[in-house]
């Protein structure tokens, strides 16, 4: 597994993170927490946004917290009203996940101007990664450049990036002050339990032999818990369940 290949510090970190995410009620702690991140996968220029799903997406301008991008980029970006032409903005409302720039800029193509001033500033490559949720509903992005190294562990960033960012979104919708649904149904004592096991990595078939019943009925639970979090996969699940206090 790509988790044994991390090393013990970094996991701790990853721990770390994702608890003091659920506290986190300040932009300034957010920052804080951000160039965690960071730091976690080598890179030198980071950004997050948040953008509201509520609202026509391409009419909006997104809510920014640069944590290492360079501000001049930004603002021409936002005064030039270019996150309407922005594939890679479009792409991350689309679909969550991980995606190159430049994987993106060649399935859709960005207008000159923006690549101009993409260049302009050094930022030929990087990876954008996209978490969605319908409480609140609304998208979030990090963007991510300038790493260590120009040969990128894509697995790694996505292991990492997969777990971690459900819980910043979370953080920065609180921040921003978008809530969270306090009163989601109640979780039965099987589903929290099958959602602390969940919050260990464990996948359901391991769930069943520790809980000593099918991995039918483990799905058929984590199927509920999504449900009732009104999220799209375990790790939104279990993000979800921590930042409400669920699980611990």
């Amino acid at each position: 597994m790509l988790q044994n290949s991390l090393a013990s510090g970094e996991m701790m970190d990853m721990l770390d993170i994702i608890h003091a995410t659920t506290s986190c009620r300040t932009m300034a702690r957010f920052q804080e927490l951000a160039k965690g991140l960071q730091n976690l996968l080598g890179c030198s220029k980071t950004t997050f946004c948040w953008k509201s799903l509520e609202q026509d997406t391409l009419l909006t301008p997104p809510h920014l917290l640069n944590v290492s991008f360079p501000e001049q980029f930004l603002k021409l970006l936002s005064e030039r009203r270019l996150w309407r032409q922005n594939p890679i903005s479009i792409r991350g409302m689309q679909q969550e996940g991980l995606q190159s720039w430049q994987d993106t800029f060649n399935l859709m193509s960005p207008p000159k101007q923006l690549l101009d001033i993409k260049y302009s500033f050094g930022l030929y490559s990087g990876y954008t990664f996209s978490v969605a949720s319908q409480r609140p509903r609304g998208v979030t992005m990090v963007s991510t450049g300038g790493y260590d190294s120009p040969k990128i562990e894509i697995e790694r960033l996505k292991f990492i990036l997969c777990r971690l960012m459900p819980h910043f979104h979370l953080a920065l919708s609180e921040v921003l002050e978008h809530g969270r649904d306090k009163n989601l149904p109640a979780l039965t004592g099987r589903e929290v339990e099958v959602l602390s096991w969940l919050k260990e990595g464990k996948t359901s078939w391991e769930i069943s032999v520790i809980l000593k019943i099918s991995e039918r009925t483990i799905n058929f639970h984590v199927t509920n818990v999504k449900k009732k979090l009104n999220v799209n996969n375990r790790m939104g699940a279990v993000a979800q369940a921590m930042h409400l206090g669920l699980v611990n």
